[in-house]
């Protein structure tokens, strides 16, 4: 598995599958973004896209924004993987802090999230909205 800077014709697959995933969704103008400011990478597997990291980096910062597997492709490991690649990568750049937000409830991003070693700095009320309804947000840190 690697993680690659994804070609524009990798964008409308990342949009299906966001879509297609229970939480937020990225819209395909959104993945244009991140795509135009080097916010985006492409998880491959054996020379295959499966999902994708949405991030932005700020000097010694990063937040992580999004990360999507492909449905056929959960329950392998991919996310773990795919995160500590992307760590590495933000470590040899000069990065020293990552921050994500999580809805609270989403217990197995939480535990993925956990076994990284992220750390739970705090929790915005309210903060998503799921078919009217709304949930808190857990923030989180880890230290590189």
């Amino acid at each position: 598995m690697i993680l690659n800077v994804p070609s524009s014709s990798e964008l409308d697959y990342f949009s299906s599958i966001s879509e297609r995933t229970s939480e937020s969704t990225m819209t395909f103008s959104q993945l244009v973004n991140y795509f135009n400011n080097n916010g985006l990478y492409s998880i491959e597997l054996d020379g295959r896209s499966v999902g994708y990291i949405a991030f932005r980096k700020i000097l010694e910062e990063a937040e992580l924004d999004q990360i999507v597997i492909d449905e056929q492709y959960r329950n392998q490991k991919l996310g773990y993987r795919s995160l500590l690649l992307w760590h590495q990568q933000l470590v040899s750049n000069n990065v020293k802090k990552v921050f994500l937000e999580v809805r609270l409830g989403n217990d197995p991003a939480i535990r993925l999230y956990q076994a990284l070693s992220y750390q739970r700095i705090g929790v915005r009320k309210n903060y998503y909205r799921v078919k009217d309804q709304f949930y808190d947000a857990l923030l989180m840190e880890l230290v590189l």
